[in-house]
């Protein structure tokens, strides 16, 4: 009581109400109201600092989503006229325009950064954008023509896995001297086992397709079709379902009445074929070489009866 002034005093601070610093110089006197002002002082300067903190963040973060949103309306403004461009017949001047879109948004995209280091995002977007320059010959604005300089960055961009596995199947398989088709090597059938070189002589339609994939489920009546219509000519179905349970697979396939050959494929036979997509369909001729495929259409019956009869 003789330090604070009065009893009141006491319980406020044991309650917390109020903020004191108690101290005692040499001289045995207490400093506790000057030194509880700087306290409030600092706190005050302290909550000020945060408050103006939190403020500018805020602030900068809406700059910078509006910013983001007149970028994006800006984009979607010049990919509409290109659009448009198309649909009206221009399709070079839009090509040309978008290919120089494409240039612009590639070089800000590793703007200070090494393209030999770059974060799977944008690599994933330079992979794509090798498939493309590899395929086309892109030109670019008329005004503004940074291809040379895309093109010599890509030099340092490797492929991706899945595009390297495509490029091996078609040099092995539909190049010049292509190779026999891959044997198939799986070790789960439904019922009978069936391997490629036994099958010589009579014409191999392979579906590699997966349950879970409504396009691949959808087609597998007419896969039936085929397969009733031709057996008895030279014509073998094999559908290779890609990895998954054998029990539920044989469920499914019996549920369904479906008697043509059917394998999971749990060896990565998908990597041997240059599967990019489900469903995939090929057509072996009778000497073991793959004619036709990876498509995602059915091949017709018209395709099938010309190599029944080579």
């Amino acid at each position: 009581n003789g330090i604070l002034g009065q009893a009141e005093s006491i319980e406020k601070l044991r309650a917390g109400e109020i903020l004191l610093i108690v101290a005692v110089n040499r001289k045995g006197e207490y400093l506790m109201r000057p030194l509880a002002r700087r306290s409030l002082i600092v706190l005050s300067l302290l909550l000020t600092l945060v408050i103006g903190f939190v403020l500018g963040a805020e602030f900068i973060r809406r700059m910078r989503y509006e910013s983001h949103q007149w970028m994006l309306a800006d984009k979607a403004n010049r990919v509409l006229h290109y659009m448009m461009q198309l649909r009206e017949g221009e399709i070079e001047r839009a090509t040309n325009a978008l290919d120089g879109e494409i240039n612009s948004w590639l070089l800000i995209s590793v703007q200070g950064r090494d393209v030999s280091k770059l974060a799977d995002d944008f690599l994933r977007a330079w992979q794509t954008a090798k498939v493309y320059y590899d395929k086309y010959e892109v030109v670019g604005y008329d005004y503004c023509d940074d291809t040379e300089t895309v093109q010599a960055l890509l030099e340092r961009i490797a492929w991706s896995e899945k595009e390297m596995i495509r490029r091996t199947f078609e040099a092995k398989y539909k190049g010049p001297k292509p190779e026999i088709a891959p044997r198939l090597g799986l070790k789960k059938w439904v019922d009978t086992a069936h391997s490629l070189q036994e099958l010589r002589g009579r014409v191999v339609l392979l579906d590699i397709w997966g349950i879970s994939c409504g396009p691949c489920v959808a087609k597998l009546p007419r896969v039936q079709q085929l397969h009733e219509k031709f057996k008895d000519t030279g014509l073998t179905v094999i559908a290779i379902h890609m990895g998954g349970n054998l029990e539920e697979v044989s469920q499914f396939v019996r549920e369904n009445n479906y008697n043509f050959a059917v394998g999971i494929d749990n060896v990565g036979l998908w990597k041997d074929y240059g599967v990019m997509g489900l469903p995939s369909y090929y057509l072996i001729d009778k000497a073991g070489y793959l004619v036709w495929g990876p498509e995602h259409e059915i091949p017709s019956d018209a395709q099938i009866e010309t190599l029944l009869k080579k």
